[in-house]
């Protein structure tokens, strides 16, 4: 079983938008279940990071209380003028098409964005007690049926979505990461990059694990702290297996906004977080899944120093 926890432990997807909109070329964004109502659960993918909901009447698309209604405020879907707006805000085109992609699994559909509903809902820290309710209480995004949310969700796994003109997933490339215990003197000697102006103290190293695949050998070590012994970060060590050049030096902390993940069949429940391989055409490999985010939002990184990491667009609100 696969978990993450970002602003809701869920399912992951991934938007490719024109790079005039934004500054990253593929942007990230989660899918989440939806209950409509008792036992309808569908599939929704907030666009509400991308689409910028204004007071403007001329900008949102969000529809005036009044004409929504306090029976229909917690969720409703938008037509006419105001998903035109949705769609040129998110420079999103009538003929583009939703890809979607269980990296997991490696179950795959296809819908075209005329065929999508586009569904406003109230965001987790609005009820409709809070009615009127302003724009910026509600996510917009495309709402997946629940027979297709069902298929493509299988066994909590993470689907990826991204929509554009043609498919850019590679499929059947991504892999889980195979830990194996090795001595701490195997580990990479690599100072931990405090570029993110972040550091440790006192702290120790702790155990240490290497996986290999897909040409690179990822090193991951426990830093723990010295006082009382819990895990306070993880060292990740990413090397070429040809050159043992080093690809990428990260460390994820344990702190007020993120955690380690734990490594894959480490718990009880033997969950699987870390993945590895090719997800995108034409780009390089990719890992995934070595930070838990309650403020702020997973990145997916990749095996490339020459390429930045992807942060995805979780509509994280607080």
């Amino acid at each position: 079983m696969l978990k993450h926890v970002g602003w809701i432990l869920s399912f992951m997807l991934i938007i490719l938008v024109r790079p005039a909109f934004f500054a990253q070329e593929i942007a990230v964004f989660y899918v989440i279940p939806f209950e409509k109502e008792a036992n309808q659960t569908v599939g929704f993918i907030s666009m509400s990071d991308v689409y910028a909901l204004s007071e403007n009447p001329d900008s949102a698309a969000i529809p005036p209380m009044e004409e929504v209604g306090i029976e229909q405020a917690s969720f409703f879907y938008l037509d006419s003028i105001y998903r035109k707006r949705f769609l040129e805000g998110t420079h999103i085109r009538p003929n583009d098409s939703v890809f979607i992609y269980n990296y997991v699994n490696h179950l795959s559909a296809s819908f075209s964005v005329t065929s999508l509903k586009v569904l406003a809902k109230l965001n987790d820290y609005r009820t409709d007690d809070d009615w009127p309710h302003d724009p910026y209480d509600y996510q917009i995004g495309f709402e997946i049926p629940t027979a297709d949310w069902k298929r493509l969700n299988r066994n909590y796994s993470t689907p990826l979505v991204c929509i554009g003109k043609s498919n850019p997933f590679v499929k059947g490339q991504m892999k889980p990461l195979v830990w194996t215990k090795i001595p701490d003197k195997e580990f990479p000697l690599s100072a931990i990059d405090t570029s993110d102006g972040r550091s440790l103290r006192n702290v120790k190293r702790g155990t240490a694990y290497r996986a290999s695949s897909n040409g690179f050998h990822v090193y991951v070590q426990d830093i723990l702290s010295s006082e009382n012994g819990n895990l306070a970060a993880r060292h990740c060590i990413v090397t070429d297996r040809k050159t043992s050049s080093v690809v990428r030096n990260d460390c994820f902390y344990d702190s007020e906004s993120t955690l380690p993940a734990p490594l894959n069949l480490m718990t009880p429940e033997k969950m699987i977080n870390q993945f590895e391989g090719r997800l995108f055409k034409g780009k390089p490999p990719v890992i995934l899944g070595f930070e838990y985010v309650s403020f702020g939002c997973e990145k997916i990184m990749f095996l490339l120093k020459e390429h930045s990491p992807i942060y995805i667009n979780c509509d994280n609100r607080h």
